[in-house]
């Protein structure tokens, strides 16, 4: 009988004691947590600087190539105003070779899940409200071609759709009849050569000016 009232005794001690482990480690796991996300803080600090940096360090290299771009332009400016015909040929050629480059590094990282890629050339800015106003973007695009968006190539368009593997002739020739019924535009297919290593095959160029 005493056993039994000492028993009775224990159990509110044991159910306090019990409280008192389950209040203690309700705050060790807010510790936890308040740790857990004081640090998870820090990391998202540190990533806003580190992209703060990033913004501003693109920010700077934007300027740098407007620079570049302004200075390429008076110098283009100048050569076309030139009477050396040869030199205003030469500097023409390497200028649409350096495009198409650019091009290419765009294919091989993009090109995954495509036919064919078309890359559009504009002449100035005229060529560039045309073919915003008619979408020859988004209508290409609705031909299943991955058509990217409009590069500004002043001085240098000669309404020509350009190709750098003699396989893509056909694809080439195509090209032409479609983008000659969007613009209303007489176009040639190019072959360019030497470029078979360079540039991906099903890489066909839109160089584009048009006579308002």
């Amino acid at each position: 009988m005493g056993n039994k009232k000492n028993v009775l005794k224990l159990i509110p001690s044991l159910g306090i004691v019990f409280i008192l482990i389950g209040f203690i480690y309700i705050l060790y796991s807010m510790k936890m947590l308040n740790d857990t996300l004081g640090e998870k803080q820090q990391d998202l600090t540190s990533l806003k600087i580190k992209i703060d940096r990033n913004k501003e360090e693109l920010s700077f290299v934007d300027e740098e190539l407007k620079l570049k771009q302004i200075l390429l332009d008076s110098i283009l400016k100048e050569i076309n105003e030139s009477d050396n015909m040869t030199l205003r040929n030469k500097v023409k050629g390497d200028l649409q070779a350096n495009q198409t480059l650019q091009n290419s590094l765009k294919t091989k990282r993009h090109r995954r899940g495509f036919e064919q890629i078309v890359y559009i050339q504009v002449n100035d800015i005229k060529t560039l409200k045309y073919v915003k106003n008619i979408k020859l973007l988004e209508l290409l695009r609705r031909k299943n071609y991955k058509a990217y968006g409009y590069d500004m190539q002043k001085g240098l368009a000669d309404n020509t759709i350009r190709y750098f593997h003699k396989g893509d002739s056909a694809r080439a020739a195509l090209l032409k009849e479609n983008v000659q019924k969007i613009t209303k535009t007489k176009f040639k297919t190019r072959y360019i050569k030497y470029f078979e290593k360079k540039v991906p095959d099903k890489q066909l160029e839109i160089w584009f000016k048009k006579n308002l």
